[in-house]
Order: C-alpha cells, then sequence, then structure tokens
C-alpha cells in the first residue's frame, strides 16, 4: 500500500507508482491547494 498522508491519496498498486505512475498523488496535492500555501513562507536565496 502506498499512501500520502497528506492528502489521504492511497493505491495498493506499489509497482506502479515504482514505475512513476504518480499522477493521482500529485493530483491530489493541487486539488488540496497545497501549491499557494507550501509557497508563502518560502523565500528566494541570491
Amino acid at each position: 500500500m502506498v499512501k500520502d498522508l497528506r492528502t489521504g491519496v492511497e493505491t495498493s498498486n506499489i509497482q506502479a507508482v515504482m514505475d512513476g505512475e504518480l499522477d493521482p498523488f500529485v493530483n491530489g496535492w493541487l486539488r488540496a491547494g497545497c501549491p499557494t500555501k507550501r509557497m508563502e513562507n518560502i523565500q528566494e536565496e541570491d
């Protein structure tokens, strides 16, 4: 079982995840709104 505890996405197809089938996890992360929330506190280094 592969689980992303941040988004609740999970799959029992371990081989697909190891082969790069990450779309469900990326979509779950995007649906959760993480890109904007996580980028708020990141500062660019010069």
